[in-house]
């Protein structure tokens, strides 16, 4: 599977040329491929945090030949999914802080709902259930949309 095809395809050339560059800066050895250990290392000079246990399912999730070692096509696929993810992390987080008209970091719940099950990437009734279950809520029952963009972010992966 050549999960990075695409990838590659929807970049500029100039950042496909960069990220070559990138690859090439950690691929010390010159063998074409480095490991889960160099792959954190280029993530964290990006500001991408994983913990060891994602970068192994990353690894293993593209790593169609099970060597443990990551190609250039293979990096391309964790790092443009990477940045996508970041992306849509900080683009929640503006949109809810336009939506905070208060500036406390809270939403109503109602309110929260509404946007949730009907707009966008819709919820389901049960979806929406369930991650109220997993939201601490203060006495007024408004929701901390930070909290609640780390739970969404974290049942994507």
């Amino acid at each position: 599977m050549d999960t990075s095809s695409a990838n590659v395809k929807k970049l500029d050339p100039k950042d496909v040329a960069k990220y070559s560059e990138i690859f090439e800066m950690f691929d010390k050895t010159k063998r074409g491929s480095f490991g889960v250990k160099e792959l954190k290392e280029v993530m964290q000079s990006y500001g991408l945090n994983a913990n060891e246990q994602q970068l192994y399912e990353m690894v293993a999730q593209i790593d169609t030949n099970n060597n443990g070692l990551v190609t250039f096509d293979q990096f391309m696929a964790v790092f443009t999914q990477r940045m996508a993810d970041s992306e849509k992390e900080e683009e929640m987080r503006e949109a809810f802080k336009v939506l905070d008209k208060d500036g406390n970091g809270f939403l109503p719940i109602p309110y929260l709902k509404r946007l949730m099950t009907e707009m966008g990437d819709k919820m389901t009734n049960e979806e929406w259930d369930q991650l109220l279950e997993t939201i601490s809520m203060t006495g007024n029952e408004d929701i901390n949309y930070e909290e609640m963009i780390t739970i969404l972010m974290s049942t994507q992966k």
